[in-house]
């Protein structure tokens, strides 16, 4: 409850300004500087005990390749040019569903909620929304959709269901949000 009510407080990223003022001379070394400094080090020390000293960072983007790349399920198997010898395979990251899910994992970094997911059902959410996208279901099972060959991936990946759906909801109001801003921003302009 007190993460929810310090987030309610907070303005909108939108609304937070940071100068940044760059100094022609190092600073002097008085009174003023020792105690800024000594507020930096208690910040940076609360924010480790806080992230438990994890420093190991995991991103979903990174877990989003290895799986669209390792399942076999995702890769271009549109082979209908058969009178074309020259054929290049499409560069996996270059798929539209690719695209779509890691746009879904880049509007998550502006949703702290998101954040709070696990990476590997961030990627799966992603996936399974840019899949959903591309069939045009719009959140349909694979079972009422007309594309069934995608089903079951995440069996394969031993993402916990309700985890799954949790990330989902959450980065789609992340997309939802940052869709909004953007509008806003440019009635504004």
């Amino acid at each position: 409850q007190q993460q929810q009510q310090q987030q309610q407080q907070q303005p909108p990223l939108s609304k937070k300004r940071i100068i940044i003022n760059e100094a022609t001379q190092p600073p002097d070394l008085d009174e003023s500087y020792w105690e800024a400094k000594e507020r930096i080090v208690s910040t940076e020390q609360s924010i480790l005990r806080l992230i438990k000293f994890d420093v190991s960072v995991s991103q979903p983007h990174r877990i989003l390749v290895i799986i669209y790349e390792e399942l076999p399920l995702f890769q271009n198997n549109d082979t209908d040019d058969d009178d074309n010898d020259n054929h290049v395979e499409e560069d996996v990251q270059m798929t539209p569903v690719f695209k779509s899910a890691w746009k879904r994992l880049n509007d998550a970094l502006f949703y702290a909620p998101a954040l709070m997911c696990g990476c590997v059902e961030l990627a799966c959410a992603a996936l399974e929304l840019a899949l959903d996208d591309e069939r045009g279901t719009k959140g349909e099972s694979c079972v009422q959709g007309k594309d069934s060959r995608h089903c079951g991936w995440k069996d394969c990946v031993g993402v916990d269901q309700y985890k799954l759906i949790d990330a989902k909801e959450k980065l789609i109001k992340a997309s939802n949000l940052l869709s909004s801003r953007i509008a806003h921003d440019d009635d504004d302009l």
